[in-house]
């Protein structure tokens, strides 16, 4: 089984997963986080430029926000949804939400002017569809999860981990997994939920709460 680290840059959590020959970096944390991430490398011994590849799970500022920073000094490849890219700069998309409290608050979300988290930020990779990490050194595969955003991808290990953004995520503290609260797409974000019930994998790691078990997704699937 691979080593796996979790370390949390700002409101999310980021996930370092070794490799054959180096690091695999899954998010990059909120805003001037970049720091944080040096010192947690530094207390496991491991080398800023041993972080070889970056997934970027969706194009959220808690997500991307280090992102320029750390791609600077480790030199690692980006890789990101096609659909998300214009996130990397800024931009704003329509959200809607599960409640009319959260409907409310993600229409005025959608409005709100953001300064670009990742100004300079150019991805490596683009990717349309499910895209292996086996040449990159890594037994682990991405897959298209959308529905949080048009973008979102989720990361399946071959030892049966799935890292995933806030496809899972409901309040902040929340203990059970559910449908996140805010959305792009409603219908594809089940369709993501239905088609990741079927994926061989036992345990979930989420950006937002704590890691869960497979059966635990199965329920709230079963009831899509």
């Amino acid at each position: 089984m691979p080593k796996i680290l979790t370390v949390r840059l700002g409101v999310a959590k980021s996930f370092l997963i070794q490799g054959k020959e180096g690091y695999l970096l899954i998010d990059a944390g909120s805003g001037k986080k970049a720091n944080k991430l040096w010192r947690f490398l530094k207390k496991h011994g491991i080398p800023p430029q041993d972080i070889n590849l970056i997934v970027i799970t969706h194009g959220h500022h808690d997500h991307i926000g280090s992102l320029a920073e750390i791609k600077e000094k480790t030199r690692a490849l980006v890789i990101i949804h096609e659909k998300d890219k214009d996130l990397l700069t800024g931009k704003l998309r329509p959200i809607r939400g599960m409640s009319r409290f959260a409907d409310l608050i993600a229409r005025n979300l959608s409005k709100m002017p953001v300064k670009p988290p990742s100004a300079g930020v150019e991805p490596d990779i683009l990717i349309t569809d499910d895209f292996s990490l086996e040449e990159y050194g890594f037994d682990a595969k991405i897959l298209c999860t959308p529905g949080h955003t048009l973008g979102s991808v989720s990361v399946l290990l071959r030892t049966k981990e799935l890292f995933v953004g806030d496809f899972t995520m409901g309040l902040p503290m929340r203990l059970r997994p559910g449908l996140p609260f805010i959305f792009e797409d409603k219908e594809l974000l089940i369709k993501s939920w239905k088609r990741i019930a079927k994926e061989d994998f036992e345990t979930i790691y989420q950006s937002h709460g704590r890691k869960f078990n497979k059966k635990r997704l199965d329920k709230v699937a079963s009831k899509l």
